[in-house]
């Protein structure tokens, strides 16, 4: 049976029934461990990227796993962090730009690296201009966005899909467990290190928490097949503690996309780790012409 045919009676039934996301995810396996409960632990020794996931329908029905062959990292066109979340043992900044944090490693699926954004700093927009979207892709039970996050509570930021001038298309706020919402689901434990910008100092990050949500294209309120077209780009607000409460923002390792179902300017930038730049090159030439031959062929998974 194919992961649609699976999914989509949870597909239908969220739309009729908005509060929760269509998926929650239950497992990560990793390249150093598999997380499927709050109490799982790893101390990382290099990127730690995902190599599958397992989500189950919120609203109820069998658990799918999925591999992240598809899925690439998203790249914020900019970001503002004073700091950069990196795994134990580096010594110094792994990256000299803030912004490769959350696109580390093949593919951009690192669990080991991130931002952290404090209650003290302003508000962080993030930016993605966005290629295409299958129309098809709307509603057709598949998990087109993938985020995992490193804090110890989730803030309600503000996803927005956008058009060309600017308008919002669709969007969505989800919620974290802090609130009980039950977009975002605890799996694991990560003891990491976070680099002062600053003082240029490294310094123990232990026991943050790692969960992970998974959302289908029409978790977003207002996209629908008809609109789809019309989005070209999409904007992540974190949420602002003065104007919303006063938890820890979002702390996001990665932000990652199904290149099937959506394909983003900024989607395809990995950062190797400090002399293997050689390994780790990614190349996705001639990627929209090899999806739609793919589409033409045999149809949508």
């Amino acid at each position: 049976m194919t992961r649609f045919a699976l999914l989509l009676p949870l597909i239908l039934a969220s739309v009729q029934n908005a509060g929760a996301v269509s998926f929650t995810v239950t497992q990560l396996t990793s390249e150093e461990m598999v997380f499927n409960a709050p109490g799982d632990t790893l101390t990382p020794t290099g990127l730690n990227n995902v190599l599958s996931f397992t989500v189950e329908p919120s609203l109820g029905g069998p658990a799918v796993q999925i591999a992240t062959t598809d899925y690439f990292g998203l790249q914020p066109a900019s970001i503002d962090t004073p700091f950069p979340i990196q795994y134990p043992g580096v010594g110094g900044k792994l990256f000299p730009n803030d912004a490769d944090y959350m696109s580390a490693g093949t593919q951009g699926l690192s669990l080991s690296t991130g931002i952290n954004k404090t209650t003290a700093q302003s508000v962080e927009t993030l930016f993605f201009p966005v290629v295409f979207i299958d129309p098809l892709a709307v509603g057709d039970g598949t998990v087109d966005f993938f985020i995992a996050d490193i804090a110890n509570n989730q803030s309600p930021d503000l996803w927005e899909l956008l058009d060309s001038s600017g308008s919002v298309v669709a969007s969505i706020t989800p919620e974290g467990p802090f609130t009980g919402g039950a977009d975002w689901n605890r799996i694991g434990t990560l003891n990491l290190e976070r680099y002062n910008n600053a003082t240029m100092m490294v310094q123990d990050f232990p026991n943050r928490h790692l969960s992970a949500m998974a959302l289908e294209l029409t978790d977003f309120s207002g996209l629908t097949q008809a609109n789809a077209s019309t989005v070209a780009s999409m904007r992540i607000t974190i949420a602002d503690p003065a104007a919303s409460d006063p938890r820890p923002r979002t702390d996001y390792a990665f932000i990652s996309s199904d290149i099937n179902s959506i394909q983003f300017s900024n989607q395809v930038a990995p950062v190797p780790e400090p002399g293997t730049l050689s390994l780790l090159a990614v190349a996705l030439v001639g990627l929209g012409a090899r999806v739609s031959a793919s589409r033409n062929s045999a149809g949508r998974r």
